[in-house]
This record gives structure tokens, sequence and C-alpha cells, in this order.
């Protein structure tokens, strides 16, 4: 979000933050869920963002870190280039949707 609102900053465009509340950060939900919180759905925003500046000494919500904890495959070498993240994020996000579901 900070990037984006960087973007809007270099073209001279004004900062519209309309968009925000159809973000679903997956490492906040990783957090969250690894912790064992259950969601609010009524202030999803808030909550959201709580977990995403949440820290713990030795919690790992990293995107290699999870693919390995969860039987998700991961090519190391593919790590850090744009589509290969997406699709990977893709895969945890459907991990977390579907087990925030049964808890």
């Amino acid at each position: 979000m900070y990037q984006i609102r960087n973007w809007f900053r270099e073209i001279g465009a004004p900062t519209d933050f309309g968009w925000v509340k159809r973000v679903v950060d997956t490492n906040a939900l990783a957090k969250a869920f690894i912790s064992s919180a259950k969601p609010d759905y009524d202030n999803f925003d808030a909550w959201q963002q709580r977990w995403a500046n949440y820290i713990r000494k030795g919690l790992k919500s990293n995107i290699t870190y999870l693919c390995k904890e969860w039987g998700i495959d991961i090519d190391e070498s593919k790590t850090h280039a744009g589509d290969y993240d997406c699709y990977l994020t893709a895969q945890i996000y459907k991990k977390l949707a579907y087990s925030f579901q049964e808890s």
C-alpha cells in the first residue's frame, strides 16, 4: 500500500485510498492464523492492519517459510520474480482461506 501511495506521489496524482478496503494481506492473515486468532469480519480492515504490524520473536510468515511449512512446492531459484511470487501468494491465500473457514 505504501508503494502505491508513493507511485501516486511520483506521477503527481492525488492519493486515493478507496481501494484499501478491498485489500487482503496474506502476511497479516498468516500471522493471525499461526497465532490462532479469529478474523474480525465486522472490522476487517483494522483487524488486518493490527496483524500486519504485529511482531513476535520467532514468528515466521514469509513466503518461503509458509510454502515449506504447508507443503506448497517452491522453486527457490524463482523467488522474487513478480509472477512467481504472485503464484505462491495465491497458493498461500487459498490455504489460509480454507483454514480460517475450518477453524
